[in-house]
């Protein structure tokens, strides 16, 4: 199926453009393979803790605009030796469903009445919690927005 084009009907010409919206919801994580940033040492719990701390301060201040790479958060940094990367960022192509918007606080992206204060960094956390493969991460979508932390820099 095309997603977008136009239709002529004989008394003019219509455009159109097919959108999937997604919900405000906290979708199901996607985990990195094992092997999928190659050989990597160990990445330690009190690290990632750290980071996504760093990653997620000032996330009830300043939103992510869909379209806009400008406001997007990405933190590249070292455990020891090695890489890893917590990236906070507007899916391509998405669009919320109602209410529809074109931007979200990071620290509440689902709208809740009182997130706690440490939503965002347990997002950040459980992808290299929750994924069994030797700790290189993966990411989760909430509403519009990606969580992802990886062992690796872009």
């Amino acid at each position: 199926m095309q997603r977008n084009g136009f239709l002529d009907v004989g008394c003019g010409v219509f455009d159109y453009a097919i959108t999937k919206t997604a919900a405000r919801e906290v979708q199901e994580r996607q985990c990195y393979g094992a092997d999928d940033f190659g050989a990597h040492d160990d990445i330690h719990s009190h690290y990632v803790r750290f980071i996504s701390g760093y990653t997620c301060a000032g996330t009830s201040l300043k939103t992510i605009r869909r379209g806009d790479p400008s406001t997007f958060i990405s933190c590249p940094a070292y455990d020891g030796k090695q890489p890893v990367q917590m990236d906070i960022y507007w899916k391509d192509g998405c669009v919320l469903d109602y209410p529809s918007t074109d931007e979200i606080y990071p620290a509440n992206p689902l709208e809740l009445e009182d997130p706690g204060s440490t939503f965002c960094q347990n997002l950040l956390i459980e992808n290299w919690g929750k994924c069994d493969n030797k700790g290189v991460g993966g990411n989760v979508q909430v509403g519009c927005l990606v969580y992802d932390f990886k062992a690796t820099h872009d």
